[in-house]
């Protein structure tokens, strides 16, 4: 039994083990990445420097939400064709996505640099940091496109079942990227640009190792060259399937550049630090969460293809019950101590206090979060995007709109109650996909009872 097949045979706890654990320990190093670049940018620049980062990072957005269009839409093509006995398919698909993702984003950061100065306007970069966000946009562009192609790299080792050897890939790079940003910070002195040429020096190094694995004996699923240009038929699969996860980054994007503009009257460059700071716990507590659920994709994809019901149903349980746990677990910790989180960031007092009451009431509806989580892995796995579109994008309009309109009665924190009202929203839409999704896998458990009853009443005729 190959690994590809195991995700349709071993016991589903173990499976969900064996690929949760690599996913959301790579998450985890990407989570503790983020936290350690912001951190050394508020330790080493000071409060403008965080301004400055917070203004282009909606940027970095663009680009990972076109790395996960092709990647997440390539990686569901492929487990689902696996699990119909396809190989040929998944190959196409993924091969497809790396030439795409790069040359897409490549793309995007051209377009972005020539326009660069009245966006940075946009996203809130006052005259005192415009200079030094510009200079940090240009140099985080350079990477980008290494980071896309090598997140569809990526997509190959979890389709065949070596979700540990992505984590190796994934910590390899964010390693690198941690001792680059304190040499190119600290060593250097180079401040901003020490911080963003670390990034894309270390994007560039984990396409080349991802590459490396992926085309190395034991892989059963390689990047073929002559497919890296996708045929427009496979492309426009692969991208339907990934387009939610897209439009929820890019209207996280918006959510960014209306939290920089909604933020910045209660208190100028010191409250769009803090919006950055509470913006990246925010996404740091979240990543292990989206471990689990990404972890679980390629089984849940391989067993709708093989229509194994019962797998399905106990793999959904078992994500259910994780994501609950950790969210609990990340909501009362931002709750109950966050001036310990704010305080990493730096020692002013202005921005641990505004920061930790910021991070206390943007968190207070975190524990929600699996309810929408659930149903939406379920249904972008198994190649229906509408439903998933429309949980992800319920949380990231709620988001918008409370930003815009709360604050008008609630001042400074109306902003971070947008978050836990998105939050109730999409757990709201959650909980009803969450029933459809159910019915549907508990209609393929009886319909399976019923034709194994058929085969058995059949084998007991007499000839």
């Amino acid at each position: 039994m190959d690994r590809s097949e195991a995700m349709g045979r071993a016991p589903v706890g173990r499976l969900l083990l064996q690929f949760a654990l690599p996913t959301t320990a790579s998450m985890l190093v990407s989570a503790l990445y983020s936290l350690a670049d912001r951190i050394f940018i508020g330790r080493g620049t000071g409060v403008d420097g965080i301004a400055a980062a917070t203004a282009a990072f909606p940027f970095m957005i663009i680009g990972l939400a076109v790395g996960l269009l092709f990647s997440i839409g390539a990686r569901s093509v492929a487990s689902v064709a696996l699990g119909a006995g396809r190989p040929g398919e998944a190959r196409a698909a993924i091969s497809g996505a790396v030439g795409a993702s790069f040359l897409a984003t490549a793309a995007a950061g051209i377009a972005i640099w020539i326009f660069a100065d009245p966006l940075l306007d946009l996203f809130g970069a006052g005259a005192r940091i415009a200079g030094g966000a510009k200079t940090f946009l240009g140099w985080m562009l350079l990477g980008l496109p290494f980071q896309s192609a090598a997140m569809a790299v990526a997509s190959s080792l979890h389709v065949q079942g070596r979700p540990r050897s992505g984590f190796v890939v994934n910590l390899a790079g964010n390693l690198l990227n941690v001792g680059l940003d304190w040499l190119f910070i600290f060593g250097f002195g180079w401040g901003l640009v020490g911080a963003a040429s670390a990034t894309a020096a270390s994007q560039a190094f984990s396409l080349a190792l991802a590459l490396a694995v992926v085309q190395g004996r034991s892989s059963e699923l390689k990047i073929e060259s002559a497919r890296i240009l996708p045929e427009p038929a496979l492309l426009g699969r692969i991208a339907a399937i990934g387009a939610p996860v897209f439009l929820v980054n890019i209207v996280s994007t918006a959510i960014l550049v209306v939290a920089n503009r909604a933020i910045t009257p209660y208190g100028g460059d010191m409250a769009l630090a803090v919006i950055g700071v509470v913006n990246t716990i925010g996404m740091v507590v979240s990543y292990p969460l989206y471990g689990i659920t990404n972890g679980a994709q390629p089984l849940f994809g391989y067993n709708y293809g093989a229509r194994e019901w019962r797998r399905l149903g106990r793999l959904s349980v078992l994500v259910a019950a994780w994501t609950l746990a950790m969210a609990a677990a990340a909501e009362f910790i931002a709750v109950f101590r966050p001036e310990a989180l704010i305080g990493l960031f730096g020692t002013d007092a202005a921005l641990v206090s505004m920061g930790a009451r910021g991070l206390r009431v943007f968190m207070l509806a975190f524990v929600t979060f699996p309810i929408s989580q659930l149903p939406c892995i379920y249904f972008q796995s198994t190649k229906r995007p509408a439903p998933a579109a429309a949980l992800m994008l319920t949380r990231s309009v709620v988001m918008i709109v409370g930003m815009l309109l709360l604050p008008l009665r609630f001042g400074l924190d109306g902003v971070y109650l947008a978050g836990p009202a998105s939050d109730i929203a999409a757990a709201a839409i959650g909980a009803f996909m969450l029933v459809k999704m159910t019915a549907e896998i508990r209609a393929g458990m009886r319909t399976d009872s019923a034709a194994k009853r058929d085969v058995s009443a059949a084998e007991r005729m007499p000839a």
